[in-house]
């Protein structure tokens, strides 16, 4: 999914979270009941995370619904994430948006905030508890359609540098299966370097800048984000070097260059109750088993 479309997609899973709160919140003094709104994100200063948490704050203003938004946004492991989540339940919130810092980690807390009738929305990324209505994409799908778009640019061989995310995550598991995958279907190239970007950008640019002075022989570069990053530091070096590598996260659209390509809008699935709601090419995944709201 590009950036552009998360605000929609927040609008969408946040909407759906308030309805099944109904039985919450308060009455203002017009009598019209009221939210409070959690959000937990773990990783700062990444411009993704950034406008997923002003588009929630943005439709809970919208709304006319939302009395209160609390943000627990900081730099922090699993461990961090579930302290951050209990404390936004002690503060009474009827809703928490969250992007998991790991796949069932956060189950325990999940459930905790659910047995108290809170609403928890997992985005972007997979959570193996069945408490959160979730929405994320195919994140296996969105390395394979990056990953193949550049082995084919390169012409089916050489050497390219796989960039990661954040080490443990689901997301970077899932991508790097994909990248992984595709590979096997091309025996000429060969993965030369590893990196883990932690999705900041000061680590990616370093790293590529790292790769750059190297004198590694690299036809291309698969990252798992920050992408835009890694392709204004190889602008960069453009004047003192006759070649560069490919980079990609996934195929350019016709209105975006490589570096600001997304994920597919075709990837996405939203699990919510107990259905799931995929595309074609996305992987379903089971759904909550509480009731969908009408």
């Amino acid at each position: 999914m590009s950036v552009g479309r998360w605000p929609k997609a927040i609008v969408l899973i946040l909407a759906a979270g308030l309805l099944v709160a109904a039985c919450g919140g308060s009455n203002n003094s017009g009598g019209t009941k009221t939210y409070k709104v959690g959000i937990s994100n773990t990783l700062t200063g990444n411009g993704f995370r950034e406008e997923m948490i002003c588009s929630i704050k943005a439709q809970a203003k919208a709304s006319g619904i939302v009395s209160k938004v609390i943000t627990s946004n900081r730099n922090t492991d699993p461990s961090g994430q579930i302290a951050d989540v209990r404390n936004l339940i002690s503060a009474g919130v009827n809703v928490i948006v969250m992007n998991p810092s790991d796949r069932s980690a956060l189950d325990a807390v999940i459930k905790e905030a659910t047995d108290k009738g809170i609403v928890v929305v997992t985005v972007d990324q997979g959570v193996t508890s069945t408490g959160a209505y979730q929405l994320y994409n195919n994140q296996v799908k969105y390395a394979q359609l990056g990953a193949d778009w550049l082995f084919k640019q390169i012409g089916s061989k050489g050497n390219v540098v796989e960039m990661r995310g954040i080490n443990g995550v689901s997301a970077d598991a899932d991508r790097h299966q994909g990248f992984q995958a595709t590979l096997a279907n091309y025996p000429n190239i060969k993965v030369i370097k590893e990196t883990f970007t932690n999705w900041s950008l000061d680590p990616a640019a370093q790293q590529t800048k790292d790769i750059i002075s190297s004198g590694l022989a690299v036809n291309g570069i698969w990252t798992s984000g920050i992408d835009s990053t890694v392709v204004d530091q190889m602008d960069s070096s453009a004047s003192s070097s006759t070649s560069r590598p490919r980079v990609s996260p996934a195929p350019p659209s016709p209105t975006r260059r490589p570096s600001e390509a997304r994920d597919s809008p075709s990837a996405w699935t939203f699990s919510r109750a107990s259905h799931t709601r995929t595309s074609s090419t996305s992987t379903p995944r089971s759904g909550t088993t509480r009731a969908a709201p009408a």
